[in-house]
């Protein structure tokens, strides 16, 4: 019978969660649980410099994430036989689609070991052609990140430095993970 009051205080506690805000660690308020499609979202307790390694874009060329300093840059680590990231792909195109005139660039990172006309198909045929081809060829930016697992996104603030990090696929074209990614324009 003692047990009965403490369920009650945890239940309306709990219940009162997601109306309380706490100071995230980038210095936004930010309801205390993270909108769904966005649960697991870890922001960095401190953020460090995004690292130097770089990717390949379509035409084969290096590029750096140096290369977009002064923008939040969402980059996804995916791959074709992966289920979750294809789930996830057409929500990731269209955050890209929403957030590219904001000045926020949405960068997914094939990790396959294909040719890119075959990549490039993969993503027209999952109504995510307007992500770009991009490749971590060798997986070094994945490694440079500590990316474990399939799909994993890393956020990267305008001034070069990891935000936060989310593992396993998301619904990026929610408002939640929108407000979320364009909460670190301010620096």
């Amino acid at each position: 019978m003692k047990l009965v009051p403490v369920v009650v205080v945890v239940a309306a506690l709990a219940g009162l969660a997601g109306a309380v805000a706490v100071r995230a660690p980038w210095g936004e308020d930010a309801p205390a649980s993270r909108p769904a499609g966005i649960a697991n979202f870890s922001p960095s307790d401190e953020p460090k410099p995004a690292p130097a390694a770089t990717f390949k874009n379509a035409e084969g060329a290096d590029v750096s994430l140096a290369a977009y300093k002064g923008k939040v840059v969402v980059v996804n680590f995916w791959a074709t036989w992966c289920g979750p990231c294809v789930e996830e792909l057409p929500s990731l195109a269209k955050a890209a689609e929403i957030l590219r005139p904001e000045g926020i660039e949405v960068l997914a990172l094939s990790v396959d070991r294909l040719e890119n006309d075959k990549i490039s198909a993969f993503l027209a045929a999952n109504q995510a052609a307007k992500l770009g081809l991009f490749r971590d060829e060798g997986m070094s930016l994945a490694r440079a990140l500590d990316v474990k697992g399939l799909p994993t996104t890393v956020v990267i603030g305008p001034d070069g430095t990891i935000r936060g990090t989310l593992v396993g696929p998301a619904d990026w074209a929610s408002e939640g993970a929108l407000n979320l990614i364009r909460g670190f324009k301010a620096g």
